[in-house]
């Protein structure tokens, strides 16, 4: 009988691969196939590009808002800065005090290392603001100098400035400053800072102060039951000075009170109205 030739290994049977198939290449890129890629690269670095320049261009717009808010601002608060300066002005010429205001201090003490303030940086307005600014603290700082408020807190007026029937004789007489009638040793303050250039007693005017301030003026108090200063000395504004009484050519208890400015008599009211209600 015929016997099937068998191999002796009785393992399966694995059919032999060629070599030449472990290195067969992929097949390599077509020209058109190179272009869509690059042609994608492209693209995507387009997209890029074009996010980054409307970022900027946001980012842009939004700094141009917050310019357009800060000048807005800045026209808002100039505008109130021309206001005051204005106010302040009207108040100077009701008073009729400009020429103090315009004159030199030469006794005040200034100084310090020069440091400019640079204006290159600066847009027009703010420039404009900022020269405003400093000419509304000067103009204050020189009306503050000025005895712009009544020496008293409580009482009222007995005699006004200017011809009156003279108490004591009953004919025609100039009045060279107000009558503020109150209680005895009613509280007496400085109207502003200044020196004591007289403190004590002076003929008609009884017990008598008199003040030298800034830009020209002086202020006198008569009538004094008390005085509570010293000739030479500094004092401040609103420092008690001396309590109201009735010394000297006097009727009742009251202050006589002068403002002279440049050696000449002006109406201690009149000065004070101007700035009541701008300080």
């Amino acid at each position: 009988a015929f016997t099937e030739h068998l191999p002796e290994d009785d393992s399966e049977f694995v059919p032999e691969v060629s070599q030449d198939l472990e290195h067969t290449a992929l097949p390599e890129q077509t020209p058109a196939t190179k272009v869509e890629s690059e042609q994608e690269n492209k693209n995507a670095s387009l997209t890029q590009s074009s996010y980054l320049l409307q970022l900027m261009d946001e980012q842009q717009n939004q700094l141009a808002l917050v310019d357009q808010h800060l000048e807005s601002n800045f026209v808002t608060i100039l505008n109130k800065i021309l206001q005051r300066k204005s106010t302040l002005q009207a108040a100077i010429d009701k008073s009729g005090v400009k020429i103090a205001l315009t004159s030199t201090q030469n006794s005040q003490a200034k100084g310090g290392p020069l440091d400019h303030i640079s204006l290159m940086p600066l847009s027009d307005i703010q420039a404009l603001l900022i020269e405003n600014l400093i000419q509304l603290k000067e103009l204050e700082e020189k009306i503050s100098l000025l005895p712009n408020q009544l020496p008293a807190k409580n009482y009222y007026i007995s005699s006004s400035y200017g011809t009156r029937k003279d108490p004591i004789t009953d004919k025609a007489a100039m009045h060279k400053g107000i009558d503020m009638a109150g209680w005895q040793n009613t509280k007496i303050f400085s109207p502003a800072s200044g020196i004591v250039k007289r403190a004590g007693n002076y003929g008609g005017y009884g017990r008598f102060i008199e003040i030298e301030h800034e830009n020209g003026f002086v202020t006198r108090f008569g009538h004094l039951a008390k005085i509570k200063v010293k000739t030479g000395q500094k004092i401040n504004k609103n420092e008690l000075i001396g309590l109201m009484g009735s010394t000297g050519r006097s009727t009742s208890t009251h202050l006589h009170y002068e403002v002279l400015h440049n050696n000449k008599h002006i109406n201690p009211l009149k000065l004070a109205k101007a700035f009541a209600h701008v300080l």
